[in-house]
């Protein structure tokens, strides 16, 4: 139900809880490279996000305009 209401755009995304258990070790380094991964992948989302609230006010709009031009023509 979860993740329904946050792909509808009704709450955040949040990631599931994790643990260590069953994770293999990283090399010394590979801590860094996941770190500015993560960062990359957060600010796609945030682009992302922002893109989808664009369209989806542009869609509203269309959409009002349509009802309203539709309701104006009397052929």
């Amino acid at each position: 139900m979860l993740r329904a209401r946050a792909l509808r755009g009704e709450e955040p995304v949040r990631p599931p809880a994790s643990s260590d258990t069953g994770r293999a070790r990283q090399p010394a380094g590979a801590g860094d490279e996941a770190a500015e991964r993560i960062r990359q992948l957060e600010e796609r989302v945030r682009e992302l996000e922002a893109s989808k609230k664009k369209l989806t006010t542009k869609c509203d709009i269309l959409r009002k305009a349509a009802k309203y031009f539709a309701g104006e023509t009397h052929w």
